[in-house]
């Protein structure tokens, strides 16, 4: 195994436990940390259906927080390598997403525009998984080439994760995230940034 196979599994692995510690371990009814139990609640599978959500949700501020970091090029970071790991989590939260929550996809749902960024996301994230494959002429490759395809992958997993934090029938714009979430929303702007600038 090389050392950049090594420091990205142990990136993923770090990030993955940040959220399950510092997101999952907060409690939004205390609005304080409640790690040992919020775990304990989760691992136990008492009410799997909680579980699964909760498990879902880490996977999903992974996905977007690699997928970002791989786009901002942080030089001691093998950003390609947390990008692939970035996009097969997204797939697995977006597939599992579209089963449990296909009842969103209705018409008359507030959170059908979500849903649908989400799936438009868990394409280009797939597409964008797919640049170190495809022969150079394709034209998923060329997009990447041009910096659309990574920044239509940060506009899209971002955006979904705003729009389906936004609370439906109220008067705000402020979406309801348990505080270390809002590391996922940062980064995802922060590779929104630097794609668009190039620096």
């Amino acid at each position: 195994m090389s050392e950049s196979t090594v420091t990205a599994t142990a990136f993923t692995t770090a990030c993955l436990g940040s959220y399950f510690i510092l997101y999952s371990g907060y409690d939004k009814k205390t609005k304080s940390m409640q790690i040992s139990s919020k775990l304990r609640e989760i691992f136990s599978f008492a009410d799997p259906s909680k579980s699964y959500d909760e498990i879902n949700k880490v996977l999903g501020l992974a996905g977007i927080t690699l997928v970002g970091t791989s786009l901002l090029r942080i030089p001691t970071v093998p950003s390609r390598l947390i990008g692939v790991h970035g996009a097969w989590i997204s797939v697995v939260h977006g597939l599992f997403s579209s089963y449990r929550y296909r009842h969103r996809f209705a018409l008359r749902s507030p959170k059908l525009p979500s849903m649908i960024l989400g799936s438009a996301a868990l394409v280009a994230v797939g597409a964008k998984s797919l640049t170190g494959v495809l022969p150079a002429n394709t034209p998923v490759q060329t997009l990447s080439n041009y910096k659309a395809l990574p920044l239509l992958v940060a506009a899209l997993t971002t955006t979904h994760f705003y729009t389906m934090e936004v609370p439906s029938g109220k008067p705000s714009w402020v979406p309801e995230i348990r505080p270390f979430g809002f590391l996922a929303l940062v980064v995802g702007v922060a590779a929104i940034g630097k794609t668009i600038v190039g620096v």
